[in-house]
Parts: C-alpha cells; sequence; structure tokens
C-alpha cells in the first residue's frame, strides 16, 4: 500500500486562495484563444480533481493526453471564461450551473510535444457542488477524478522522458489503478499553478526517478 500525502482542502481553503490572487493574463497576440476548466469535488475522504483522458485523433496536438476539459474559443464565446464552460458541457457534459467559479489560474502558452502550437490558454477553477453522472463526447476517452492527496503524493512523482524529445525532461506524475495515465505538460504546469496558490506545492521528482514512455 503506498503512502499517500493528507492535506486539508476544501472548497472555501481554495476560494479564500484564490479570491485575492491576481492571475497573470496574456494579451490576445491573435494567434488563437482556448480555455479549461478546474473541477474539484469534495468527499469525505478528500478533495478531488477532475480530469479526462483525450480520445486519440490525428489532428488534436493533445491527442491521448492526460488534460483537463476545455477547448479553442469561437467567436460566438463572450470570454475565455465562457468557452471553459460550453467546452466542459459538451465535452463531459457537465451542466455548469451545478459549479460554482472559485478563481482564475495564470494564462498559459499552449505547447504540445515542447512545442509551441500558437495558442493562449486561460484556466478556471470550479467548485462542483452535487453529485452529476458525466456523459463524455467523442473527443473524450475517460473522466478520472483524481484525489489531491494522490497528486501531492511524492511516490507518484517523476522525470517523464518522451522518445520524441530525449534531450528535455518533463515533470510527471503516474495516475491510474494500474499508473497507466501520465500527466505531464500543460495540465502539469496549470495545476502546479494551482497548489502553489493553495501553498501546497507539487512534489519534485526524485534524482533518478525517470522513465521513458511511447504514446
Amino acid at each position: 500500500m503506498r503512502s499517500y500525502y493528507h492535506i486539508r482542502m476544501n472548497s472555501t481553503r481554495i476560494y479564500n486562495a484564490l479570491k485575492d490572487y491576481v492571475p497573470e493574463i496574456h494579451a490576445d497576440d491573435g494567434s488563437g484563444r482556448a480555455a479549461v476548466a478546474l473541477v474539484v469535488r469534495e468527499t469525505q475522504q478528500d478533495t478531488e480533481l477532475l480530469l479526462i483522458e483525450r480520445a486519440r485523433h490525428e489532428n488534436d496536438p493533445w491527442s491521448g493526453h492526460i488534460a483537463l476539459p476545455g477547448g479553442r474559443m469561437e467567436k460566438s464565446d463572450a470570454s475565455p471564461r465562457h468557452t471553459a464552460e460550453r467546452e466542459t458541457t459538451e465535452e463531459i457534459g457537465l451542466d455548469m450551473s451545478h459549479t460554482k467559479l472559485l478563481g482564475q489560474l495564470n494564462d498559459r502558452n499552449g505547447r504540445s510535444a515542447g512545442k509551441p502550437v500558437g495558442l493562449i490558454i486561460s484556466c478556471f477553477v470550479y467548485h462542483l457542488q452535487q453529485s452529476v453522472n458525466l456523459q463524455l463526447n467523442y473527443e473524450v476517452q475517460s473522466a478520472l477524478w483524481v484525489p489531491a492527496s494522490r497528486l501531492l503524493d511524492p511516490d507518484h512523482t517523476f522525470e517523464y522522458q518522451r522518445p520524441d524529445i530525449p534531450e528535455r525532461t518533463f515533470s510527471g506524475i503516474r495516475l491510474g489503478d494500474n499508473e497507466q495515465h501520465i500527466l505531464w505538460g500543460l495540465t502539469h504546469r496549470f495545476l502546479a499553478n494551482f497548489f502553489d496558490i493553495l501553498q501546497t506545492p507539487l512534489p519534485q521528482a526524485a534524482s533518478g526517478a525517470r522513465q521513458i514512455r511511447s504514446e
């Protein structure tokens, strides 16, 4: 049995940490915008974060990755927040009226395999206030409710090295019952920002804890 790193985290603590936080907002440079939603819920055992496994599509730069629900901003979207909520409803069938907005994280520049893809991505944090059944669309392979303690457990943290980028390593976290999922890249950077705001930073990989994995 692996040990878990437990913290006292709930929606009130997250809201209090985020309400005075001033996120870094990137000016629109014409390269395109996208937005994602970080949805949290409270259980008797832990606070859980909603992640998705993206379906595999040839034209999706994040094909098959562990990600947050969201997508590209459309002309009809009034704001990046509207994009995050619309895309989340479309991808996983979550009625966002069942959630409460807690705050916003720093904008990020989109990357795929370590290379820029020309997108500014915003992330909004929500508290899910009641139990719901998710309905996944064709863009999503699976949905995972991940305990915060799992993300903060150093036993699951490692240096992730992709065979197509042998010169670099990335901070990674193993997820799933069989550790078959790898959380890394853009989603890891958003979660690192989230936990930093809560003053419970994600652990660093131990020296030599490296894994090469093909996608």
